[in-house]
């Protein structure tokens, strides 16, 4: 098993992050940053990188709304805040 990790590219700079779940190797479908299967455990997983991806897109959406631009510290907060 593998640890699912984040990364996500802000004001130039990289911020990486845990899912804080494992998936297997022979499962994962890197092109689509996905588990392959349906298992209940898989769709669970799925469901939880599509969560995470959605969140950290609305941060930088009111980010972008409420001040113009977006800082990797910013967002560094919120991601392990929420």
């Amino acid at each position: 098993m593998c640890p699912v990790m984040g990364r996500i590219t802000v004001d130039g700079g990289i911020a990486q992050f845990s899912l804080k779940e494992d998936a297997h190797p022979d499962h994962w479908d890197a092109k689509i940053g996905r588990v392959k299967g349906k298992t209940r455990e898989q769709i669970e997983l799925n469901r939880k990188i599509d969560q995470t991806e959605k969140s950290i897109s609305d941060i930088y959406m009111k980010t972008l709304d409420t001040s113009g631009y977006a800082r990797k510290k910013f967002f560094g907060f919120h991601i392990h805040s929420s």
